[in-house]
Formats: C-alpha cells, sequence, structure tokens
C-alpha cells in the first residue's frame, strides 16, 4: 500500500510541476535606476575583421511596452513565440535579430543573434523574471559583441 501511494505520487509531481502558472509580463514597465545595474568589460584580443557593433542603448531608456498572449510576446517592435522555436525581426540597416525564447521554470530566456549580412555581430541571453508582487520585473541580460562583453541587472517597475 505504502508502495504504491509513493508510485502515485512521484508519478503526480511532475505532472503538478508542469502546470506551474507562466508569469504575464504584458504592460508598460520602467527601469528603476537605483535598482540596475550595468557593467562593460573589454574583450582581450578583440577580432579587427569584424565589423563594428551598432552602438549602445542610451542611457535613459523608454518605458517598455510588452504585449504577452498565449504562446507570443510581443516587446516594442520585437515579436517572439515562447516555445523555443526561432524568430526574426528586421531592425533596419540591414540588420535582423534572430531569437530563441523559451520558459526555464517561470523565468522566461530568450537566447539572439544580431546579424547584418550574415554576420554575428552581437550575441546575447536575456532572463526575465516577476517578483511576488507582478510589479517588479528583474531583467538579466549578457550581451556579447566582438570587442566587449556587458552585463546588466534591470530592475523594472510596472507603470499603472
Amino acid at each position: 500500500m505504502l508502495l504504491r501511494l509513493l508510485c502515485s505520487f512521484a508519478l503526480a509531481v511532475p505532472l503538478l510541476l508542469s502546470q506551474v502558472r507562466k508569469p504575464d509580463f504584458s504592460g508598460t514597465w520602467k527601469t528603476d535606476p537605483s535598482k540596475s545595474t550595468f557593467k562593460v568589460t573589454p574583450v582581450k584580443n578583440p577580432d579587427p575583421s569584424v565589423s563594428d557593433a551598432p552602438p549602445p542603448p542610451p542611457e535613459e531608456q523608454p518605458p517598455e511596452v510588452i504585449d504577452q498572449k498565449d504562446n507570443s510576446l510581443k516587446i516594442g517592435e520585437l515579436a517572439f513565440t515562447l516555445d523555443g522555436r526561432e524568430n526574426t525581426n528586421e531592425l533596419g540597416q540591414g540588420l535582423f535579430q534572430k531569437s530563441k525564447t523559451h520558459w526555464d521554470g517561470t523565468k522566461l530566456v530568450t537566447e539572439w543573434v544580431l546579424e547584418r549580412d550574415g554576420q554575428k555581430l552581437v550575441t546575447a541571453r536575456q532572463v526575465r523574471s516577476l517578483a511576488d508582487d507582478r510589479k517588479t520585473q528583474i531583467v538579466d541580460t549578457h550581451v556579447q559583441t566582438p570587442e566587449t562583453i556587458s552585463d546588466s541587472h534591470a530592475v523594472m517597475i510596472k507603470q499603472p
């Protein structure tokens, strides 16, 4: 009897864990600069044959508008699916962002590459999560260019 109960429990736990409610990132989010960090490290011996990467984003970031429905996510004009399939966003001036987004528990992970003429300019990994209050979003981003590695920890507050 105990063995049967333990087997039932062992089968039920993975099913229950797979049903964990995924957070909804929809809304308008503004970065709290007092709680956010950004670090840039030069790459040793950068590859001189690689063309220059686009400039970094400006210091003051505009609010980020996110629309999440079912298996899709839109951040500004960028579109993503949440099932690990590749997405391509055309950014203009010959730039393309190719990405794959998937859930890791309740964290949303996006790995992306910025390309021009088939050449990789930037690679990145971004992890989004929501605090228990659902009004605070944490975005940890690791970006690598031929010249630099940058890591940012953004704390974003949901706007009314």
